[in-house]
């Protein structure tokens, strides 16, 4: 099984394509374990970027690595794959985007009033930062509108509740 689109996402977010590149090797490589500068020479990535790549990637719990002795004091960190780390990484990853819906809610909740950019369709603004700006902090346009904040509220509440939903499957073991 390859690696789910998901993951590929967060990776490109949080590695780039270098990332991307470091993790499909060696989940490619699954019955050998690399080290940093074997992978850093099959991926043509500097060994110092592959060695802080493979630590995020570990720290994201997708590759582990084992430490072996080659020869007096000098030991050698060696990489696999771990496909049992993409479960508990979409369960924090999911905890962490319903906490900062949650947020937004709050701070929603105390505004007068909201803006939406008509133009590239992605800031939603304060009535502060409106009055600050004057245009969307994204793409510069004039081009806003005041949104409804209780329809805003409730699309945050509608899609926390389908992120819940997908927690508590993910919570229980089931591949969705």
């Amino acid at each position: 099984m390859g690696i789910p689109e998901i993951v590929k996402r967060i990776i490109l977010n949080d590695s780039g394509e270098e990332g991307l590149r470091i993790l499909e090797l060696i989940r490619r490589q699954r019955e050998v374990s690399l080290s940093s500068k074997e992978i850093s020479e099959k991926t043509g990535i500097p060994e110092k970027q592959t060695q802080i790549i493979l630590n995020k990637l570990n720290k994201m719990g997708l590759v582990k690595y084992t430490l072996k002795e080659e020869r007096p004091r000098w030991i050698i960190s060696y990489w696999h794959y771990n496909e049992d780390g993409i479960i508990p990484l979409l369960i924090r990853r999911l905890r962490k985007t319903i906490r900062i819906l949650n947020t937004l809610i709050t701070s929603y909740s105390d505004e007068a009033a909201l803006f939406y950019c008509t133009n590239c369709k992605r800031a939603i603004i304060t009535f502060d930062q409106f009055f600050k700006l004057g245009s969307c902090p994204y793409c510069k346009s004039y081009s806003l509108e005041q949104v409804s904040k209780d329809i805003l509220i409730k699309i945050l509440e509608a899609t926390i509740n389908r992120l819940n939903k997908i927690l508590c499957i993910l919570s229980r073991g089931r591949r969705i």
